[in-house]
């Protein structure tokens, strides 16, 4: 199983004339599981302008039809309701990237990415201040016993996983992320705290 095997060709037609003149920049694959019974399956297309000041990205269902959009641009300038959530919560904390995304209905997010120094934290905000959800770079003897079992079964000889804690701030759920990358395509591993997988995103990079 791969990112690309048996990508829907009416995906592929169907981005080309929602974004003409953009550049392909990976396509992925989306394998979401239920007690460990695969669920569904979605699949998606990220790209840029040439010029790399806007990106987009498209997920669609098994069959290649549309089912959602965000458009991605570069943010020096925040909402001072997302600079006040930001400011009660890491003081005086500088920012790498600040990105706004906006959906199809026109619902607007940022996503501000802290310094180095703040162990790789990236923080998703709504136009209002309120905070979604957090991505944490965590270490290896941070994450639950069950997690790196389950990802000590998909991971090939050598190859390196990156942890990260994803928390929904909003129903204050946890689960744990596992990045793999291979020579040919990355693998994103998403399990809960007992170590029930949950999704497999396969990309590759065109």
């Amino acid at each position: 199983m791969t990112a690309l095997s048996n990508f829907p060709a009416a995906a592929l037609q169907e981005f080309a004339t929602r974004f003409p003149g953009t550049v392909v920049e990976e396509r992925f694959r989306v394998i979401t599981y239920s007690a460990g019974v695969i669920v569904g399956e979605a699949f998606g297309i990220e790209a840029e302008t040439a010029s790399d000041a806007t990106g987009f990205e498209a997920q669609y269902g098994a069959d290649g039809s549309f089912v959602a959009s965000v458009t991605t641009t570069h943010s020096m300038d925040l909402p001072l309701a997302v600079t006040d959530t930001l400011n009660s919560l890491y003081p005086g904390v500088s920012f790498d990237e600040r990105e706004m995304l906006v959906d199809d209905n026109g619902a607007v997010t940022y996503q501000v990415e802290l310094d180095a120094a703040q162990s790789g934290v990236e923080l998703t905000i709504d136009s209002n201040g309120t905070l979604l959800e957090s991505a944490e770079d965590i270490q290896r003897v941070q994450v639950p016993l069950a997690v790196v079992n389950g990802v000590q079964q998909v991971v090939a000889n050598g190859q390196a996983a990156e942890y990260e804690l994803l928390t929904d701030r909003q129903s204050g759920v946890a689960t744990y992320g596992a990045e793999l990358e291979g020579k040919e395509e990355s693998v994103s591993l998403e399990y809960d705290e007992a170590g029930n997988l949950l999704v497999i995103t396969l990309g590759q990079e065109m």
